[in-house]
């Protein structure tokens, strides 16, 4: 992988980095004091190809934003192992949207598109993860230590990782296997010391269970005495309790409570003390005694005749509220809608006979129809009449001779024009002229009479309508009223009962109110009558408490031989489930030692199969990483001299990949930390760069670009330059080799990159 263009905004320290033609083989350097951007250059490169950097987790992609600004871009040509040009772009912004694509360079079309979808693309082109790309091609600022052998990098680098992985996965199943094994031998033992412990007989279960059957028919009898004279008890308790709670509420009434409730509660008491009466005649056979309560049963019995002598009279009203339905013909409205008689006329049809409220009034809409027309009809009649009498007597006047108006003469000329032969002194003219006017005038008085006939019949007829929709809407107030009375007092029930004017009910009312029923109405008499009450209240508790107590006995003399009978059937049952358990526990340890046997030969089996992999997989990495040490060690031998002047050629590394150097003073091999610090990591980046070189051999990653940063910590200046200078030697396939450090004292770049403190801006064109 070879970069050849990046471009940069806001990321890290730079609002803007631009690096193009970036030169594919030799030195690229970049220098600068501390923080003046020198590793962000490189941290925005690795951004750029896998979303991350060696500082930030993926997660933390937002820190790379530069501080304030909203959005944030990266992008970066490179070659790929292939060959070919890629470019990948990045995107950032502050809500924290992180999207990037990746394409071909000189072609439109997306390779992938999305942030991990990229990286993944990016690292089947390339060849390495980021992990392998920090291990091997990216040397971290002060991260310069020898690589360990068991390393994700090196496992993955000689391809024994899955390897390892199979070979631990062996291992673990043979360990369980053996302490499988051992676990099995010591349940075995353990089985067969429980058996003889246990002893089983065949004999005894069968004696058991006869003796448990005995022992469950004596207890089903018991616990069924219980049951009935627990039975008794409580129903005649929950009775009792009801009935109290019944004359409680009615010790709390007044003549302000609801007939309605004075009724549910007569009912209640009546089903109530007609169940109890059956329950105590139940409980009389045993023990004997009598039902509890005789007075307060005579009061209540009181109680439901006052009730009863009501509900005839609501009965009664119901009957009234009936019959004024159907003389409507419809039912009642409510009290808030408006009465529409038109609408109460067309809802059921009318007979000839029918003398309901509809066809009474559609009667007199019938008769009503015609009436105004005829009317207007006959003063019209009595109109013309009149204007034709007056109109001639007015002529015949002004044709007298002993008038002699003016307006005559004009009169007589005008006339003479239309009738040539008229002469108003004739005797036919003058006759003519006089039955005209009294014809006319007979005719409007006539008209006048008939037309004042017809308006007293209309306003007969709309009175008798007004008298009936009066009727109608007094009956439905009576529907409404008798609707609504159960949710009113007595009281007010007797003055909406009064109010329908019902002869029988007036009749049932007085004498209602003037005997039994004054009680439910008066309160001086609700008081007289209630006072004896609360006695027969305590008087009936008292006698059912007696009741109660003497069933109380018998229950406990019931449950008490129930309880000895459960005790003998429960330890029979005892008896009977320790013998089957002990059976069933000898059967089962029987079955699993069996059991056990037979899985003792596939554990066995498995551990040869398994530890015979092992032999295979370990000989197999022995012989990979011997191999490997083979090929590390040409690796240093060719390039550990380069970076010491030749002065440390023979070196050696163990399986662990532990390296040791041949000392000329010392004259053996001698551990890289016994040598200078300079020296020491001069070899660590000798061997670093000698597993570069061997990863892109074995991977056949082409052309690599590899990033040091600040790798000359502790190298004096001799060294720098002598490690400037073999960089480029090391390797052919390592070509493009970026090096960051504070200075370099004039050495020699393919291209240069100057950072500054004071600026965030940078440009650089190989």
């Amino acid at each position: 992988m070879i970069i050849r263009e990046f471009h940069a905004e806001n990321i890290l320290k730079y609002r803007s980095l631009k690096l193009e033609n970036i030169p594919e083989r030799g030195l690229i350097g970049i220098s600068g004091p501390n923080e003046a951007g020198k590793t962000a250059i490189v941290e925005a490169i690795c951004l750029a190809l896998f979303g991350r950097t060696f500082s930030y987790e993926p997660e933390e992609v937002l820190k790379t934003m530069k501080w304030g600004a909203a959005k944030a871009s990266a992008e970066l040509v490179f070659s790929g192992a292939d060959g070919k040009h890629y470019r990948v772009a990045r995107y950032l912004n502050i809500e924290g949207h992180h999207s990037a694509s990746l394409s071909l360079v000189g072609s439109g079309d997306a390779i992938a598109q999305g942030a991990q979808a990229v990286t993944r693309a990016i690292e089947e082109r390339v060849g390495f993860s980021f992990d392998q790309y920090v291990e091997s091609f990216y040397l971290a600022q002060r991260e310069i230590t020898m690589p360990h052998a068991s390393s994700g990098m090196v496992r993955g680098l000689l391809g024994i990782a899955e390897l390892d992985r199979v070979a631990d996965e062996l291992q673990g199943e043979v360990d369980a296997d053996r302490r499988h094994i051992d676990e099995l031998q010591a349940s075995i033992e353990a089985i067969d010391d429980q058996l003889g412990t246990l002893n089983v007989e065949e004999s005894a279960l069968a004696e058991l269970q006869a003796a448990l059957s005995s022992c469950g028919d004596d207890a089903r009898d018991a616990q069924r005495r219980v049951a009935v004279a627990s039975a008794r008890r409580a129903q005649l308790e929950e009775l009792g309790s009801d009935v109290e709670t019944q004359v409680n509420g009615i010790l709390s009434s007044d003549v302000e409570t609801r007939f309605r409730h004075w009724q549910e509660r007569a009912d209640h008491l009546g089903e109530q003390v007609s169940t109890l009466e059956e329950a105590c005649l139940v409980a009389e056979s045993d023990p004997p005694g009598t039902a509890p309560g005789t007075d307060l049963i005579a009061w209540i019995g009181g109680l439901r005749d006052r009730v009863a002598a009501f509900a005839a009279i609501r009965a009664r009203a119901d009957v009234h509220a009936e019959e004024e339905k159907q003389w409507l013909g419809r039912k009642p409205l409510s009290s808030d809608t408006e009465a529409d008689p038109e609408a109460e006329a067309d809802v059921a049809p009318v007979s000839d006979h029918d003398d309901s409220y509809p066809a009474q009034r559609a009667h007199i809409e019938q008769e009503l129809a015609g009436l105004p027309g005829k009317r207007r009809v006959f003063r019209l009649l009595a109109f013309f009449g009149l204007v034709i009498a007056v109109a001639t007597i007015t002529v015949r006047w002004l044709l007298a001779p002993e008038v002699a108006l003016p307006e005559g003469e004009q009169l007589v000329a005008q006339l003479r024009v239309w009738f040539p032969n008229w002469d108003p002194q004739t005797v036919e003219s003058l006759l003519a002229m006089r039955w005209t006017a009294g014809g006319a005038l007979t005719i409007g008085l006539l008209s006048i009479l008939r037309g004042s006939a017809l308006s007293r019949r209309i306003r007969r007829l709309r009175f008798e309508r007004e008298r009936l929709d009066a009727h109608a809407l007094e009956a439905r107030e009576h529907i409404d009223l008798i609707a609504e009375i159960d949710e009113h007092p007595m009281s007010k029930q007797l003055e909406s009962l009064r109010a329908l004017h019902d002869p029988d009910i007036d009749d049932a009312l007085d004498a209602f109110t003037e005997g039994d029923g004054k009680a439910l109405i008066d309160a001086e008499a609700l008081a007289a009558w209630r006072e004896p009450l609360a006695d027969d209240r305590d008087m009936f508790r008292e006698d059912l408490d007696t009741l109660l107590d003497t069933l109380g006995k018998s229950v406990a003399e019931a449950r008490h031989g129930a309880d000895t009978s459960d005790r003998a059937l429960a330890d029979a049952e005892t008896a009977v489930e320790n013998e089957e358990r002990r059976r069933a526990e000898a059967e089962a340890l029987s079955e699993r030692q069996r059991g056990l046997r037979g899985q003792l030969q596939e554990p066995r089996e498995r551990i040869k199969l398994r530890k015979l992999g092992l032999d295979q997989i370990r000989g197999t990495c022995r012989r990979i990483y011997n191999d490997f040490n083979v090929q590390m060690r040409d690796y240093l031998v060719r390039i550990v001299p380069l970076f010491t002047e030749g002065r440390y050629r023979h070196l050696k590394i163990d399986d662990e990949f532990k390296v040791q150097v041949f000392s000329n003073d010392k004259n053996d091999f001698v551990e890289l930390e016994e040598l200078s610090s300079g020296t020491h990591r001069q070899l660590v980046l000798g061997v670093r760069l000698a597993l570069s070189q061997a990863m892109v051999d074995a991977q056949s990653h082409g052309a690599q670009s590899m990033i040091l940063d600040e790798p000359f910590a502790f190298f004096d200046r001799e060294r720098i330059r002598q490690t400037l200078e073999t960089l480029p030697t090391v390797s052919e396939e390592i070509s493009q080799i970026w090096v960051i450090s504070q200075e370099f004292d004039g050495a020699s770049f393919d291209l240069h990159l100057a950072c500054r403190r004071d600026s965030d801006t940078l440009t650089a064109i190989g």
